[in-house]
């Protein structure tokens, strides 16, 4: 059986690449590039002392920063935590997203469609002209991240208060890391990268097996270091990723 090699930490609970590959007849193997460690906590439990007063709703991208999140809402008094889940927008992209944030017990979700920051930013353009509300939204984000959403969100006036609530470091090794799962596992015919890397570059350049992403950004920075991927899933959630792969496979079968 063909074995995908992500570059990604496992997620905890049901893993849904491990589901989605499975159908296609792939296995998986996690290799962990980044260390993420939070950051700016004052400032964010300062934030959600009387949130609803202060910000109309909540725009937080990624699992790291929903994890963060959650943490800070379990240490308020249950009636303030309950009322900021129930009643609060929170603005968040894609599938996997939606589904951390749903387990922590947002009830007002939107952006599981969206898909890219482009189109997060349509949706809560779409939604601030609808409802008028005169608050600024608070957008959490990690220590790297593209301007695309808050540009566009000042074209169309809408306020936003930004707060970076945690930092990813690469891990030193990387390219060694690499190496020795390909020397140790055969079965691996791609690698998916999901963020722009720069300790992979290296190695990715002179491996012998295909190459995958998610989304534009981590394309462009592969592209901009003279590597074509062979694939780039339109949607950053694990069943698109595994149909393009399933799909250039069985365009140009590969012998194992």
């Amino acid at each position: 059986m063909r074995t995908v090699l992500l570059l990604k930490n496992k997620s905890n609970g049901a893993d849904e690449y491990e589901l989605a590959f499975a159908k296609k007849n792939y296995k998986i193997a996690y290799l962990p590039l980044l260390t993420h460690t939070y950051i700016h906590e004052t400032e964010l439990r300062k934030c959600f002392q009387n949130l609803p007063s202060k910000y109309s709703g909540l725009i937080i991208t990624s699992q790291r920063a929903i994890e963060f999140v959650n943490t800070i809402l379990g240490d308020l008094n249950d009636e303030e935590s309950s009322n900021i889940r129930k009643d609060i927008p929170v603005f968040i992209l894609g599938h996997a997203s939606d589904r951390y944030a749903r387990t922590a017990g947002f009830y007002k979700r939107y952006g599981k469609d969206s898909g890219c920051a482009e189109k997060l930013a349509d949706e809560i353009i779409e939604w601030y002209l609808k409802f008028q509300p005169q608050k600024p939204m608070l957008f959490l984000m990690g220590e790297k991240h593209r301007e695309t959403l808050p540009v566009k969100l000042n074209v169309h006036r809408i306020p936003l208060t930004t707060l970076t609530i945690y930092k990813t470091t690469e891990v030193p090794n990387a390219s060694d890391l690499i190496n020795n799962c390909l020397d140790k596992d055969h079965s691996i015919t791609w690698i998916v990268i999901f963020s722009p890397l720069q300790s992979v570059i290296s190695v990715l350049r002179h491996c012998t097996v295909n190459i995958a992403t998610i989304g534009p950004t981590t394309e462009s920075h592969l592209l901009n270091n003279g590597i074509i991927p062979s694939v780039v899933a339109p949607k950053p959630e694990a069943l698109s990723l595994a149909e393009t792969i399933d799909v250039f496979d069985k365009a140009k079968p590969q012998e194992i």
